[in-house]
């Protein structure tokens, strides 16, 4: 079962592991992906965009409990993320459907995604696992832009804007800026992706 709180998010903190250096690291375009082990089962995969200055991270303690951590460009002044996961391939397709993938050619992100997933079916000891097989959806690379949400009576029907901070099944969890129609005072919420489109 996933765990996406936004008040649970700003208090869990990343493990500190900023005194060792990854074990391997790998270039696809702009995006660097880095591994990190920490013991036989605690390891790290990070997903690193030097287009947006965004990290995805992909971690598993020796607890079988993971999580995937977004941190932000400092310039987007965004909340970073924090999803806990006690189901390995639910937590792993989560991360990457949430990475940075703005304007990489697609079979650069193919190959960025299939050795991400090396890598976690080496660690999750799955010989067999293929990559997720899905396309990348229209509004990933609408993470961390700016989007309209609208109504989910009318698509003419503007009720807010804001930032598009994560995709959560069939819904995108966004920071509200602006409220136009929105009663919801909450500034972290979810919509329907249908509702939602990239400005």
């Amino acid at each position: 079962m996933a765990t996406i709180d936004p008040q649970a998010q700003q208090e869990q903190q990343e493990p500190d592991f900023t005194d060792q250096a990854p074990l391997s690291t790998m270039q696809f375009g702009c995006i660097m992906i880095e591994f990190y082990q920490y013991s036989q089962h605690a390891y790290r995969i990070v997903w690193r965009s030097k287009m947006t200055g965004a990290t995805t991270s992909f971690i598993s303690d020796a607890q079988a409990n993971y999580q995937i951590i977004r941190k932000w460009a400092t310039n987007k002044k965004l909340p970073d993320l924090n999803a806990s996961f006690d189901k390995r391939t639910v937590a792993f397709t989560h991360f990457l459907k949430n990475v940075d993938i703005i304007k990489i050619a697609h079979d650069i992100l193919r190959r960025a995604r299939d050795f991400c997933t090396q890598l976690f079916a080496v660690q999750e000891d799955l010989p067999d696992l293929k990559g997720p097989d899905f396309r990348f959806g229209r509004l990933q690379s609408a993470i961390g832009q700016q989007v309209n949400i609208y109504s989910k009576t009318s698509k003419d029907h503007l009720i807010a804007k804001g930032h598009l901070l994560q995709l959560v099944g069939g819904q995108v969890q966004v920071y509200v800026s602006k409220r136009l129609d929105l009663q919801n005072m909450a500034k972290i919420q979810k919509f329907s992706s249908r509702c939602v489109y990239l400005i």
